[in-house]
């Protein structure tokens, strides 16, 4: 069910709570940074950093440029789309620490992974 304006909650309770799982979101992915490349972490959170920006340039001007969608509109859709792309950290892995869905490898240890 898509929201319209009338479905859509008026309360002063709810924009504190808003920001929470967005919050929740940038520290998922900024938790995993340092399990990329130890040696390389700060090019890693530039990178991480830089695509963060070109993806809000990207959704603003996708959901929030053109006339055929409304601002309240705008915002269900984008987190909508952060909520999907977050479900995407479910699939990580690493091979001696294990994953969401999967167990860690037997035998394998940290110098495997970094060499």
């Amino acid at each position: 069910m898509l929201l319209t304006p009338r479905h859509t909650l008026k309360s002063a309770h709810t924009p504190p709570l808003c920001p929470e799982p967005q919050q929740m979101a940038n520290g998922l992915m900024f938790g995993v940074v340092p399990f990329i490349s130890k040696r390389s972490t700060g090019l890693v959170v530039g990178f991480t950093g830089a695509g963060g920006n070109v993806g809000s340039v990207v959704t603003q001007a996708a959901f929030f440029t053109s006339g055929a969608m409304s601002t309240q509109m705008g915002f269900v859709w984008l987190g909508v789309l952060t909520m999907a792309i977050t479900t995407c950290y479910f699939l990580v892995y690493f091979p001696q620490w294990g994953g969401m869905l999967r167990p860690a490898k037997q035998g394998v240890t940290e110098e495997d992974y970094y060499l």
